[in-house]
């Protein structure tokens, strides 16, 4: 009889650390915007600041309710996530995080500086390559122990590299813009084609000449929402082409479908890619968007 009751004694005590243990990594949440981040024409034997050239550093938000540790590495992405075209980075050595280790508050950010240190090799030229950085939490303040699961998040970063040698300065394009809505849901039919307004905001110091297109998704390293196929090219219109926002303003601009084209019903995924460059230099953010067609 002793030995049953110590048994589910014991049970129970494993029970009420497993839901305890649920429970803490529920309410444990990260969360980045830095991803499909595409730099090119890029200099063999040169350093590169992302935030000093774009003004973009790596931030991962804290989404729990607790202080935690926020550790930030650079990985190399699997096999088959890679971009068409694209190689895996030969050394994560290239990439150098300012700020690895970070300790967040609630719903504050982990930020640092990504540095691309690339060799002066001529092999390289022309070459495109992919890294992924990896955000997670190692840690949960005031509370012992170690993490059995550690929440994360992982962003893909890509850049290509000048075929040629140019010694030439380039001048840093400025990233630090933000697109409203962040994704764009939307219903199409054949009396319907307007998708959505697109609102750009050049937060940045300086003015900038924004290109609008559409992207395929499958280059640009975006796994595709399950359910959804993707959206031929040529199938979104744009009431503007590009557009020249100066600073602290902002813009906006119509997104159609095209019915003239035929396509069947269905669930279709899409990507708006929002360009701006400088003098050697250019950088690109990505929209989503979800259509259903009848």
């Amino acid at each position: 009889m002793n030995m049953k009751h110590n048994f589910f004694l014991a049970l129970s005590f494993f029970f009420i650390v497993c839901l305890s243990f649920i429970n803490n990594l529920y309410a444990l949440g990260i969360s980045t915007e830095f991803n499909n981040i595409f730099v090119e024409n890029l200099q063999i034997g040169q350093e590169y600041n992302l935030t000093k050239l774009l003004n973009l550093p790596c931030k991962a938000k804290n989404n729990s309710d607790k202080k935690v540790k926020i550790k930030i590495q650079p990985v190399y992405p699997v096999q088959q996530s890679l971009k068409p075209g694209f190689e895996v980075i030969p050394s994560t050595e290239w990439i150098k995080i300012s700020n690895p280790e970070v300790l967040v508050e609630p719903q504050s950010f982990a930020v640092s500086d990504v540095i691309i240190r690339i060799p002066n090799e001529k092999n390289l030229l022309g070459k495109k390559f992919q890294v992924n950085i990896w955000f997670y939490i190692s840690s949960i303040e005031s509370e012992g122990g170690f993490l059995a699961v550690t929440p994360g998040v992982e962003g893909s970063l890509l850049f290509s590299i000048s075929p040629e040698i140019e010694k030439q300065k380039f001048q840093p394009v400025d990233l630090n813009f933000e697109l409203e809505p962040r994704e764009i849901y939307s219903f199409i039919s054949s009396t319907n084609s307007f998708v959505s307004k697109v609102e750009i905001k050049n937060l940045s110091k300086k003015t900038y000449i924004y290109a609008i297109s559409q992207k395929s998704p499958y280059e640009v390293d975006l796994k595709i929402k399950e359910g959804y196929e993707p959206l031929p090219d040529g199938y979104l219109i744009f009431s503007a082409k590009e557009l020249k926002i100066k600073k602290k303003k902002s813009k906006m601009f119509n997104v159609y479908f095209d019915t003239t084209k035929n396509i069947k019903p269905g669930n279709y995924f899409a990507l708006i890619e929002i360009n701006t460059s400088s003098k050697g230099i250019s950088g690109s953010k990505y929209l989503k968007v979800f259509l259903e067609v009848k």
